[in-house]
């Protein structure tokens, strides 16, 4: 069994969704299936259960798990050491950038390859990040590059530049009240539940920001992202998201609404600025801040 087979299984162990877990792998959808499918067939277990809208991992699945994130985990270590080695007999050298899940819908994906395909010498290595470890993962060297989200990043301890824009809307289902209204405001939403990712109500995050502008205090539950249009669309709360992963995971059972005023998004790669040393990196801080790739990011 390949030892990269395990490392996805554990990553989608960990999102328990394809596409989040695919994006987060930079693999396609339908690869990530066909090499889960090998597993099951090679131990001749099912590792998931399998419905229309979600999967539920399996005792058998929970078994190996335990082993796949330890041999992961020593995979990784074991790579990390083969890497610094590597670079410093002047071979491959490698970008390590902390991503999120559901990252499909935007255009970074498609940059980078872009950006991998003119750059043989470099490789780019994709990390799943943990929510509110960005930074201690930038510091401790486990990332090159994190992105985040909210706001640009001016500290002179960091270069950014700007990969995400995008705008905040509400999901929910057909036979909601708020449906019925063209747009919303924030305030529309108060006297409802809403489903939101933690990020989205950190002090400094737009969203939070338009709500504490507008003095209201919603009740919410916290969501990582992967069932978010579930809730809407099955337990009727209202999802917060925003726009480009609502319209492009969305199906017929939701209804998405734009508020207004329009509540902008963005998010950065950011690294040290000490690491603006190393020439891989500061090729591509310098291809992402190009006119046209920022056109891209932007349109």
């Amino acid at each position: 069994m390949q030892i990269e087979y395990l490392m996805e299984f554990a990553e989608l162990c960990d999102t328990m969704n394809y596409l989040q877990a695919a994006e987060k792998l930079y693999i396609s959808q339908s690869n990530l299936s066909r090499h889960i499918q090998s597993m099951e067939k090679e131990l001749g277990v099912m590792l998931f259960k399998r419905t229309k809208r979600r999967i539920e991992i399996t005792e058998m699945g929970e078994c190996l798990l335990r082993y796949a994130r330890k041999m992961s985990a020593d995979w990784s270590a074991f790579s990390t050491e083969m890497q610094k080695l590597n670079a410093a007999a002047g071979g491959i050298r490698r970008i390590s950038i902390g991503f999120i899940g559901a990252m499909a819908p935007y255009s970074i994906n498609h940059i980078l390859s872009e950006y991998q395909l003119a750059h043989q010498d470099f490789a780019i290595r994709l990390v799943t990040l943990r929510c509110g470890k960005e930074l201690e993962m930038l510091q401790n060297g486990i990332c090159d590059m994190v992105l985040m989200s909210g706001r640009e990043y001016m500290s002179p301890e960091y270069e950014s530049v700007k990969v995400l824009a995008d705008m905040v809307v509400a999901v929910t289902n057909n036979e909601h009240p708020l449906t019925a209204k063209k747009t919303l405001t924030v305030s529309d939403l108060e006297p409802y539940p809403i489903a939101v990712m933690e990020r989205f109500i950190r002090p400094g995050d737009p969203f939070y920001q338009a709500c504490a502008a507008a003095g209201i205090k919603l009740t919410y539950q916290i969501s990582d992202g992967s069932d978010l249009l579930d809730r809407a669309a099955v337990a009727g709360e209202v999802s917060i998201m925003t726009a480009k992963p609502a319209s492009y995971f969305a199906d017929d059972s939701v209804t998405i609404m734009r508020i207004v005023p329009k509540i902008e998004v963005r998010a950065d790669l950011i690294c040290l600025r000490e690491s603006m040393a190393r020439e891989e990196i500061l090729s591509l801080m310098e291809y992402l801040r190009s006119e046209a790739v920022q056109t891209v990011i932007n349109s």
